[in-house]
């Protein structure tokens, strides 16, 4: 299985670029911990991490970081006949903007619902919670 890592900050939040870049990998790892308790060991070899900085509901780049991975990851899953799984920080790691998401995913209409899994970390106060769908 493929696993794509993904932390988003956004772009109006306090800090400059390379302290947030620094916190969304340190919560990446936390986060690959807390998929490991939960879904068990996953081959790095076949994972990717995303970080990047950009407010939820604006469009993504059509060529970028995201967009080239999500897209490097898709690609390889189906050359390799393989499920995927895109573990994202929070409801929103990945956009909250439709259009968007629509165009990392369109074009591979041949995978399955039941080899595309979305993994979400939903951090409170107190503890972690985890949603699959």
């Amino acid at each position: 299985m493929m696993t794509v890592f993904v932390a988003r900050a956004s772009s109006t939040a306090a800090g400059n670029s390379d302290e947030k870049k620094a916190l969304l990998h340190t919560s990446l790892d936390y986060t690959e911990s807390m998929y490991v308790l939960t879904y068990g060991d996953f081959d790095k070899s076949l994972s990717e991490r995303i970080v990047f900085i950009l407010s939820s509901n604006k469009p993504l780049p059509a060529s970028g970081v995201v967009s080239d991975t999500i897209h490097r990851a898709m690609e390889r899953a189906c050359q390799e006949n393989r499920a995927i799984r895109i573990v994202a920080n929070g409801h929103d790691g990945l956009t909250t903007n439709m259009t968007s998401f629509v165009k990392l995913f369109d074009q591979y209409t041949d995978v399955s619902l039941s080899s595309f899994r979305l993994f979400i970390l939903c951090y409170t106060r107190s503890f972690p919670t985890v949603v699959a769908a």
